[in-house]
């Protein structure tokens, strides 16, 4: 939901024309008055004769046409196909919360992520659940980094190729923090995770690089840290047993270690 000039902006630059995303904004409560998901004011910018509520469009879309003006335009909630039968489609773009912030205990309940309720705190038996009703594999706590890196952490215990897998599913990849200042935003997101520790998007799983920290491999191009950033303490790695080829980070401090690849572990992607 852009709420000022610049944010207009970025997503101006952030979509490409003709992708149309879907903005927070609905009328369906009163037919041509728009409201913002989060409740905030909003200075709606639609472009031409929109809104035009044609038959029943109570969602909003950022248009954007090459040498046309861009703007706001209002759509069918289930974005139809141009033909009869066609399926539905769309672009979505997700504004998160700030660094460290989860969206459960935040005071808003998000549906979309799962939220059957949001009552300010995260504490349970107070008539909304510490989970605030989330089920499994919901999104459950974001931050940014220092460089634009953002981080989406699930709560939802899978070994590293399955978490691997479920970043690649949403466009991105399992975090790689590749300095101090990205360390510490990661590990504000994990300490919101109830086993505290997260999968890492370093592997040595291709080249066995037993205690040899410089050796893991990111899953963003398979090539070893080397002299790049690391935060293993010492002993670790360690390869204990000769079967730990995956890395986690743990909260709060942001440490990491060498883990079985095969045992469950939330996970965080870096989108």
């Amino acid at each position: 939901m852009p709420s000022d000039a610049a944010e207009e902006a970025f997503i101006e630059a952030l979509a490409p024309v003709g992708t149309d995303p879907f903005l927070g904004v609905l009328d369906l409560g009163v037919d041509g008055e728009f409201r913002a998901l989060t409740g905030e004011p909003i200075a709606p910018r639609f472009v031409g004769v929109e809104p035009n509520g044609g038959l029943g469009e109570s969602c909003v879309i950022y248009w954007a046409r090459t040498g046309q003006e861009t703007g706001w335009a209002d759509l069918w909630c289930d974005r139809p196909g141009q033909n009869p039968g066609a399926e539905a489609y769309g672009t979505v773009l997700c504004e998160l919360p700030l660094a460290g912030r989860a969206f459960c205990g935040d005071g808003v309940a998000y549906p979309a992520l799962g939220e059957s309720c949001d009552d300010g705190n995260t504490s349970g038996g107070d008539g909304c659940p510490a989970n605030c009703g989330a089920t499994s594999g919901q999104p459950i706590a974001a931050g940014t980094a220092p460089g634009a890196a953002i981080y989406v952490a699930f709560d939802d215990p899978l070994p590293f190729a399955e978490a691997r897998a479920r970043c690649t599913s949403v466009l991105g990849h399992l975090a790689t923090p590749t300095s101090g200042a990205e360390n510490a935003a990661l590990a504000a997101v994990v300490a919101r995770l109830a086993s505290l520790g997260a999968w890492l998007g370093f592997t040595d799983e291709t080249v066995e690089a037993f205690d040899d920290a410089t050796q893991f491999r990111s899953v963003v191009d398979d090539q070893p840290i080397g002299g790049g950033f690391e935060n293993f303490p010492n002993g670790e790695p360690n390869d204990s047993s000769g079967v730990e080829d995956c890395a986690e980070i743990f909260a709060p401090g942001g440490t990491w270690n060498d883990q079985d690849c095969a045992a469950l572990r939330p996970f965080v992607c870096e989108i």
